[in-house]
């Protein structure tokens, strides 16, 4: 576990288990230790921000903080070593950087969104630190999703030469369904400027997916009935871009086979043979797999547009060459 340049023993200083049966290193508690909002950092709200990537790639993954998904963001703290380490080691990404944000609801949270600046190692550490783990929401089975897309849609530059070679990859990951709007008001008062009127969610992950390699990765909500109803409002909004796992701990190995295969650095045979090479079970390969299975035929239609277009272009070349010939 860990990566060349980033690596936490989480287990060296003991572990505890919550009581809905999810384990978790006391670094981890120590991290998202229950606080007053007041004193949260100000540096993580997003208010008149604005976020600059200057590496060539980039992830954004945002972490839904309320209530049952309190334990998830304890286990992904525990797992970011692996995340950063495996991208790293196995050479999913290179030359990448990582914002961690954290998203509740904006009708009644302290704290809704917290926004880290991309980093890169051990610096992800210093910023996931300052996250204040509000365990929130409002109880009707929506939290603010599509008000953090917003803002990473309006709000973050990719600067690097060679960004516009592949988008970055966001992923968001909760267990309820985003509000039918971005709320102007709420907008304007949580990162700044003036919204007129509400964007409708469906127009802006229409906005984020063409930006971003975009993946929301779903944690099954605990009532089945609603359950049904929250994947059914996310499918509305973004089409095969849902992605859902059984266990919020395969949340890692989704987010790794996402890049991996996107990226081109594996095909899903070599991914599920990575997984057992870091100790996987065949069950939570078999589940992995499941949940990635729109991946490759996604993956084989844009790699054969890019060929496609790539003959044209160079047809069109061609041609132009035998004109100024004649």
């Amino acid at each position: 576990m860990g990566g060349l340049s980033y690596d936490r023993d989480v287990y060296s200083s003991g572990s505890n288990y919550s009581s809905s049966g999810f384990h978790s290193s006391s670094l981890a508690d120590h991290a998202f230790k229950t606080s007053d909002v007041r004193a949260l950092d100000p540096k993580l709200l997003p208010l008149n921000r604005h976020l600059e990537c200057t590496t060539k790639n980039a992830i954004v993954i945002a972490l839904d903080v309320t209530g049952s998904m309190g334990d998830s963001a304890k286990l992904l703290y525990d797992k970011l070593p692996m995340l950063w380490g495996q991208l790293e080691q196995q050479g999913y990404l290179k030359d990448f950087s990582i914002s961690f944000a954290a998203v509740g609801d904006c009708t009644c949270d302290g704290a809704p969104f917290q926004v880290c600046d991309f980093a890169e190692g051990k610096t992800i550490d210093d910023w996931i630190e300052k996250l204040y783990l509000e365990g929130g929401g409002g109880g009707q089975a929506c939290e603010s999703y599509e008000m953090l897309a917003h803002f990473y849609e309006k709000n973050a530059r990719f600067t690097h030469p060679k960004a516009k070679e592949s988008k970055p990859f966001f992923f968001i990951i909760g267990d309820e369904a985003p509000y039918p709007n971005v709320d102007a008001d709420n907008a304007s008062r949580n990162f700044g400027g003036h919204m007129q009127s509400d964007i409708p969610t469906k127009k802006v992950f229409e906005q984020v997916r063409d930006k971003y390699a975009f993946k929301h990765i779903h944690v099954p909500y605990k009532d089945s009935d609603v359950d049904a109803q929250v994947e059914s409002e996310w499918k509305r909004s973004i089409g095969d871009d849902f992605i859902r796992v059984k266990e919020p701990k395969a949340v890692v190995d989704v987010i790794l086979g996402v890049v991996a295969i996107t990226s081109g650095a594996r095909t899903l045979e070599q991914y599920q043979q990575d997984m057992r090479d870091r100790g996987q079970t065949e069950t939570r390969i078999k589940n992995v797999t499941a949940a990635l299975k729109g991946i490759v035929p996604e993956v084989k239609k844009k790699s054969k547009a890019s060929n496609t277009q790539s003959k044209k272009s160079q047809g069109t070349k061609k041609g132009r060459g035998k004109g100024q010939r004649l």
